[in-house]
């Protein structure tokens, strides 16, 4: 739960100064544990039409599954 509180203030924080992107929101729930990155293997991940096999992908942890 703290990782998810800590993550909201982060992203509300942002919108404060500025609209967060895409990137700012991906950046703050890495750093939170929210998501983490993964080498992309389309046998564990099925197709993802923006990556190729290799290139890093972000996944869910724990927390959020």
């Amino acid at each position: 739960m703290e990782s998810l509180q800590a993550f909201a203030r982060e992203i509300i924080r942002l919108s404060w100064y500025d609209a967060p992107d895409g990137a700012d929101i991906q950046e703050a729930a890495e750093k939170h544990g929210l998501i983490r990155r993964k080498p992309h293997d389309p046998k564990d991940d099925g197709e993802v039409d923006y990556a190729e096999p290799g290139d890093d992908i972000f996944v869910f942890t724990e927390l959020l599954k």
